[in-house]
Parts: structure tokens; C-alpha cells; sequence
């Protein structure tokens, strides 16, 4: 009942999958991903929201958040946000506001 970026999310509803937040320790969070500090801006929450990524440098954003294709790319088929067709793998463009047919908001670029 609690949505993600709540500060309880994780104990919670947990333990947490990439993206998701806010944790508290590395044990909120699924096997292999690590709770990140104050990144919660770059998912779309709170920016002092603590967040599951990727250890070891893993992508920062979330698939569908502002910089993911530029930062996290190429995307592929239903990702997003990209803002160019190099940012989309090979045969693939980058299509203005698509996102909500991929579960996106509005304004969210995506490759197909």
C-alpha cells in the first residue's frame, strides 16, 4: 500500500528491485543491487531518497527517466528517454512522446 520513495518502501514492501527506494542498507534491496544515497532525483523522487542501482557504477537512472538512453545507452526496443536516434540501437528510432505505450509518462521519448 505504500508507493515507491516512501521512506518505509523497502522495510516495508521489500526488499526493493532497481530503481526502487527508499532503503537503508544494501539487505533492502534485491540480491546484487546496493542502496544508493541521495540519488532519488535521477528516479524520480525526493533527492534526498535513498535508491537500489546496480553495484559497482551501474546505470544511475531508471529505465524512462530523463537521461537513461543518454547516460544508460544505446536503448533498446521500449526503453526511454532518448532525445536522438543515436541513442536507440542499431534499427531503431527515437519516437517524440511515446511513452505512455510503454507504461511512461507523456512526454517520454522512446526507441522503436
Amino acid at each position: 500500500p505504500l508507493p515507491a520513495g516512501d521512506p518505509r518502501f523497502c522495510d516495508a514492501c521489500g526488499p526493493c528491485d532497481f530503481g526502487e527506494g527508499d532503503c537503508d542498507r544494501d539487505s533492502d534491496c534485491q540480491p546484487g543491487l546496493e542502496c544508493t544515497d541521495n540519488v532519488g532525483a535521477d528516479f524520480g523522487f525526493n533527492p534526498g531518497i535513498d535508491v537500489c542501482t546496480a553495484p559497482g557504477g551501474g546505470c544511475p537512472f531508471a529505465v524512462g527517466t530523463g537521461r537513461f538512453c543518454t547516460e544508460c545507452g544505446p536503448c533498446d526496443f521500449g526503453e526511454g528517454d532518448c532525445d536522438r536516434d543515436s541513442e536507440c540501437r542499431a534499427g531503431l528510432q527515437c519516437v517524440e512522446d511515446a511513452g505512455p505505450q510503454f507504461g511512461f509518462g507523456p512526454a517520454i521519448d522512446v526507441c522503436m
